[in-house]
């Protein structure tokens, strides 16, 4: 796959050195440029550089130094500070999934050969692996979040919308930057980064490096072993060659490794109880009925894992995106190689934990794609602008999954009692692996067109063609074992392609975008937008292939459509001190994609035939004096199945074996909500930044809040999987130099300790939920020249 890459690259940098002609424009965006905090923000999201304001897109900027006086290091830390953006803890193996404007499912990273909703690009390439998306930032200049389908402006498809992730690039000045942090639980963040102009006016370097340790917030009551936190090392090179004015030609390459010990908490207590002599001793109880002792659980921040737990990651990222202006038109190239690896360990034994794990799953997976997008584009001062765009893209995922429970299988023999035989009076379990690779190819021609009718009035048009071809491998096997017999009797063992399924199929859509804009003013903006939004079906790698049409965990699902209708007002008041965005939208979905947890562990992706969301979002900053900033941003959502049944257990059955199998029905879901859809969710902060003779000293503050929030589309009658209401406060204070070549900041996070479930997936069909961060402090200092 390198080959190809490597091959394609060198002749679309051939191509554009033949000209000697160049320019610089940034790939997927650059960072968010403003006069002041309520001033003019630069963003790419049409692929120009347009101010925030002109863009008829519902969209947040956020630049690298805001993140980085928020302490935001990941996507997850934007969880609640941005409008209808909700991303989860991960439970395991970094699978932490994005939502936005309720798309996104419980367990959004559970099945591997689908693509998610959200969309995630890193300097203009799509990124695929969940667990990579959310990986800490490394040297970061932007982040733009769209809300809303997008199509005809990206290469990949997305249904609820698309994350922006934007690089520093090299410069043409020497320059030295460094950052480091140390904090509760030990945790400690170094970072920095050098810019080298290596020939004047031709040639320039950047690197970037990273290393964090320590936040291990939880303590394993079973064995004093400490979770919650990880380490992680990641650097970047990046070259950027401009052989001429108009041509700019930038190879960025980046590794990353890392390890974490994720903190899960189970929600419900299994006791011991004797099952008769078939089964003998086993562990039992209620999926739907919280343990007891849950307050004092969040509050002590303990744990209970009896096994290994653990996820380690390596990634590596090659990049190279040309820009080259040929008169009136501008030819960009993207092309990404990206290899992402994850492995790992879960113990998914349920609470009161026994001496030794009674459930646990690991797994190893691979996912190596290369892409290549090409765009042709017009002036942007011309009344008529256009973009015209092809992509590529290729993606192999190679994927080993092994969920092992040692109980309430079926009995395996040493010798036969009254009623049947048993293993020294405890029942067998079971072993199940669940391997399946996939080989993509997906191809995408899309255009996107605006013309201004006069100064106030404008209409855009775009059009997109997609092509998914999927070509899978799925491979079951389960089998019973005992705690000292690793592999007992075989009860399924089937695979896919066979003599009556293939695993091999296309998927083709064709998604239009329209809007009309109207400014009556220079700093007002009124949009009505209409645009559709795709996602190709395919195949669950958890898929039950003896029995295909199984609706509890089915082989193959249909591709996924929506519409949106949206109205947004942008406007800036009192010579920009005051910024008022606010846009109303609703979205029907058909087949939707539900992301439906399978007993024995894993995700299975159905469809329900139609869903709707619709709501409302807010954007809004006043600076009253100089320095001084309030801004409040918030969401209100309403979302709800309109039709459709899923598999559940039923919230009424009672005391179940753990680990044993349970009669799993089909229920109507037409009236639920869907999952991590809030119905509310804000922030509100104040900033004040007062000049001093030696530079500056500033403190903000921010309170960010949500409502409850379901994990499964099924059992909403029920609290046990559900998320609370909560709110976090988070206060930062700072004295900087002069044009801060220097910092110190003492900030805290969620400084009142609200604990809270950020996300609840079952196992067994008992649950296991991960929660949010302590309350921590952290001292940091920064410096650049």
């Amino acid at each position: 796959m390198k080959s190809r890459f490597f091959a394609a690259s060198a002749a679309t940098v051939a191509l554009c050195l033949v000209s000697g002609e160049a320019s610089a424009q940034d790939q997927g965006g650059t960072a968010p440029e403003t006069e002041s905090e309520t001033g003019e923000i630069i963003v790419t999201a049409q692929h120009r550089r347009e101010n925030l304001q002109d863009v008829p897109i519902s969209m947040t900027a956020l630049g690298g130094e805001a993140l980085a006086d928020s302490n935001v290091a990941s996507i997850q830390d934007l969880d609640g500070a941005v409008p209808g953006l909700v991303v989860s803890k991960s439970v395991s193996y970094g699978l932490a999934p994005i939502s936005i404007r309720g798309l996104g499912g419980p367990a959004g990273g559970g099945s591997l050969l689908t693509e998610q909703p959200v969309a995630v690009y890193v300097d203009g390439v799509y990124v695929p692996a969940l667990g990579q998306s959310v990986s800490d930032f490394l040297d970061l200049d932007t982040v733009q979040v769209l809300r809303g389908p997008q199509g005809t402006l990206y290469g990949r498809n997305s249904t609820a919308g698309a994350i922006l992730l934007t690089s520093k690039r090299p410069g043409d000045e020497l320059a030295l930057e460094a950052r480091g942090s140390f904090g509760s639980f030990d945790e400690f963040k170094l970072s920095g980064a050098f810019n080298l102009p290596l020939v004047e006016d031709l040639l320039a370097l950047r690197v970037a490096l990273a290393r964090n340790s320590g936040g291990d917030w939880a303590e394993n009551s079973v064995d004093g072993r400490e979770f919650g936190g990880g380490s992680s090392t990641s650097g970047r090179v990046s070259l950027r060659f401009t052989p001429s004015s108009d041509l700019t030609i930038d190879l960025i390459g980046d590794h990353s490794t890392g390890r974490s010990r994720p903190a899960t908490v189970q929600l419900s207590t299994a006791t011991q109880i004797f099952a008769g002599p078939a089964l003998g001793t086993v562990f039992a109880g209620n999926p739907f009925v919280r343990r007891t002792d849950y307050s004092s659980a969040l509050n002590d921040r303990t744990v209970q894992i009896v096994g290994d737990q653990f996820t380690r990651s390596k990634a590596t990222n090659i990049s190279l995106l040309v820009d080259w202006e040929l008169g009136d038109l501008t030819l960009s190239s993207i092309s990404g190689y990206r290899n992402f690896r994850v492995s790992g360990s879960q113990d998914a034994s349920v609470f009161t934990t026994p001496a030794t794990e009674i459930a646990g799953n690991s797994t190893l997976q691979k996912q190596e794609s290369i892409s290549q997008e090409v765009r042709l584009a017009s002036a942007d001062a011309e009344p008529f602008k256009w973009t015209l765009g092809l992509y590529y893209f290729h993606q192999e995922t190679d994927a080993f999954i092994n969920i092992t429970n040692l109980q309430a299988g079926p009995p395996v023999a040493t010798g036969f009692g009254q009623f049947g035989p048993i293993f020294n009076g405890r029942p067998s379990g079971t072993s199940a692996n669940f391997d399946a690779q996939q080989n993509l190819n997906a191809y995408a021609a899309f255009v996107d067109a605006t013309y201004d009718i006069s100064v106030q009035l404008s209409i855009t048009g775009g059009l997109r063609y997609s092509r998914d071809e999927k070509s899978a491998e799925v491979a079951n096997l389960v089998q019973t074992v005992t705690p000292t017999v690793l592999a007992g009797p075989i009860l399924v063992n089937a695979s896919c392609p066979s003599a009556t399924v293939d695993c091999s199929k296309n998927f083709e859509n064709v998604s239009p975008r329209a809007v009309v804009n109207f400014k009556p003013t220079e700093d007002n903006l009124m949009y009505l937008s209409y645009s559709r939004g795709f996602n190709s079906g395919g195949f669950n790698n958890f898929g039950n292939v003896a029995n295909p049409t199984d609706p509890t965990n089915p082989l193959e699902n249909s591709s996924e459509k929506n519409e949106t209708f949206e109205i947004g007002s942008k406007n800036e008041f009192l010579d920009r001190a005051l910024r008022l965005n606010l846009s109303v939208f609703r979205t029907t979905y058909t087949d939707l994609h539900i992301r439906q947890a399978v007993f024995t562990g894993g995700v299975a992706i159905v469809n329900v035939p139609r869903a709707r969301v619709s709501g409302f979002e807010l954007d809004t900053a006043v600076e009253p004096v100089d320095g001084l900033v309030f801004s409040l941003n918030g969401a209100y959502l309403d979302s709800e199945i309109r039709e459709g049944s899923l598999a559940a257990i039923s919230s009424t059955v009672g005391t179940i074996i753990f680990g044993q199998n349970v009669t799993v029905g089909t229920v109507d879901v037409a009236g639920n909500r869907l999952t991590r859809a809030p119905k509310w969710q804000g922030l509100a902060s104040v900033r004040y930044e007062y000049p001093t003779s030696f530079g500056s000293i500033s403190a903000s503050s921010g309170v960010k809040a949500q409502s409850k929030r379901f994990f499964l589309e099924t059992n909403q009658d029920s609290a046990q999987f559900v998320g609370e209401s909560w709110e976090e406060v988070d206060v930062r204070l700072a004295v900087s130099g002069p044009d801060k070549g220097w910092e110190i900041a003492l900030s805290g996070s969620n400084i009142f300790d609200n604990r809270h479930i950020s996300q609840i997936v079952p196992f067994n069909g008992f649950p296991i939920a991960t929660l949010n961060s302590p309350r921590s402090w952290t001292v940091s200092g920064a410096f650049r020249f």
